[in-house]
């Protein structure tokens, strides 16, 4: 008990000197972040207690937070916050969060969630925004690439979300934007811990998907014959090609089929980077570019290719990461690494990113978030092990629903002592930068 009250006693010495971030806000800079503001030590409530939860246990846990040296809450604005056409909800408790967490002291990390859970309005008036599967399933979670309206739909969303959070003087405390990319947030297809399918599937068998192949083929091989010639297929008509399902064909069409389904997501992601980008110049918010938590090998792409199979689930989803990180080095902005779990495979990936941005000389500040499992929740000196050796900029708790008991409010004391040991020794290394 002795050892307990001399921790917590420390841990509120600590806030007064840990928390928040230097030279936090600086209202002459376009309502935006200071350009010396650091902020690294993030927490992610779950989105229920975002929504849900009472106001007392929220700022309840504020403190605790702010006692362990956290200055940064990650939330996401879901579009399903658009109840009907052009009808916001106004009054959802997620501003009244947003706006618990700004006087408390906090800098946001925005999710702006514009293609990310359509609300099912919007999906009944436009079905063509479903991925769709080999067989037929229709996937959750997120907008399809090919849908025709893309671009102005992220457009239009993304400013009225932007408007609202204006309206309301919540705007001013965001420094960190995170634009979803894909289903979850992130840069990939479908995975099935998104789906009610458990088996891994590809998602290009829409029409919309269908005829994209088919225009991109026809830029490519220009005549019909050369594209039988190449594909040893005897199509009568462009209008006969299709997307191959695995399986029916090797060869240079299933390499097609595989490279346009890689390059489609690429080309739409980096399309909504660059538009974020655009959006946020002048602010001195910062873009955070999600990365998933593996990378599809170069052994995996040839074995599905040779196989004419889907090959590893990693290639499914489509799961790559260079462009991104290049993108970052490119323009300065930062990433964050989607999958820190004290796994052979995480642990290889996270030491290969900071490996890849280091040989290039990039500048790239890579937060991290554990997988969101209690498992790796638990191991937090591990992960705090991860953070210091690969030299990350930041580390984000995903959820703090694992730090407490079932009251919401009460820490599970060795987490919360061994979090605010990890925030603690992150600043630490980062303190001469």
């Amino acid at each position: 008990m002795k050892k307990m009250t001399v921790f917590f006693i420390s841990l509120m010495c600590m806030c007064l000197f840990s928390c928040g971030c230097t030279d936090q806000h600086n209202p002459e800079n376009g309502g935006g972040p200071s350009q010396t503001a650091v902020c690294r030590n993030a927490m992610t409530d779950i989105a229920d207690w975002v929504a849900n939860d009472t106001e007392a246990n929220i700022k309840k846990r504020f403190e605790l937070y702010k006692s362990m040296g956290v200055n940064v809450l990650r939330v996401e604005m879901h579009w399903y916050l658009e109840k009907s056409e052009g009808m916001w909800d106004y009054y959802a408790q997620f501003f009244k969060y947003m706006q618990w967490a700004k006087e408390a002291g906090f800098r946001i990390k925005l999710i702006l969630g514009h293609i990310s859970n359509p609300p099912q309005w919007y999906r009944d008036k436009n079905p063509d925004t479903y991925l769709v599967s080999q067989d037929g399933d229709l996937a959750a979670g997120s907008v399809s690439y090919w849908y025709d309206g893309f671009e102005e739909l992220v457009k239009q969303k993304t400013s009225e979300m932007i408007v609202i959070l204006k309206e309301k003087g919540l705007w001013d405390c965001v420094d960190f934007i995170e634009p979803a990319l894909g289903v979850a947030g992130e840069p990939i297809y479908p995975p099935t811990w998104t789906q009610s399918v458990k088996t891994q599937k590809f998602w290009c068998y829409a029409d919309n998907a269908i005829a994209d192949f088919r225009a991109e083929m026809q830029k490519k091989y220009v005549t019909l014959d050369d594209a039988n010639s190449a594909w040893s297929s005897d199509f009568a008509s462009w209008d006969d090609v299709t997307v191959l399902k695995p399986g029916e064909l090797k060869g240079i069409y299933w390499f097609d089929v595989l490279t346009w389904y890689r390059d489609s997501k690429r080309e739409k992601v980096l399309w909504l980077l660059d538009y974020t980008r655009s959006l946020l110049e002048g602010t001195g918010k910062r873009v955070v570019i999600n990365v998933p938590g593996v990378q599809y090998t170069a052994a995996q792409w040839n074995d599905a290719l040779n196989s004419s199979s889907g090959g590893a689930a990693s290639l499914m989803t489509m799961e790559d990461s260079d462009y991104l990180l290049d993108y970052a080095g490119e323009t300065g902005e930062m990433v964050e690494y989607t999958g820190l779990t004290p796994g052979i495979e995480n642990v290889e990936e996270i030491a290969r990113i900071r490996k890849y941005i280091d040989d290039r000389g990039y500048g790239v500040d890579v937060w991290a978030e554990n997988v969101g499992d209690e498992g790796t929740a638990s191991r937090i000196d591990d992960l705090k092990e991860l953070v210091i050796g690969n030299r990350l900029y930041g580390f984000d708790y995903t959820h703090s629903i694992y730090m407490f008991e079932n009251d919401k409010v009460t820490p599970i004391a060795s987490r919360m002592e061994a979090l605010t040991e990890l925030y603690a020794a992150t600043d630490a290394m980062h303190s001469n930068d």
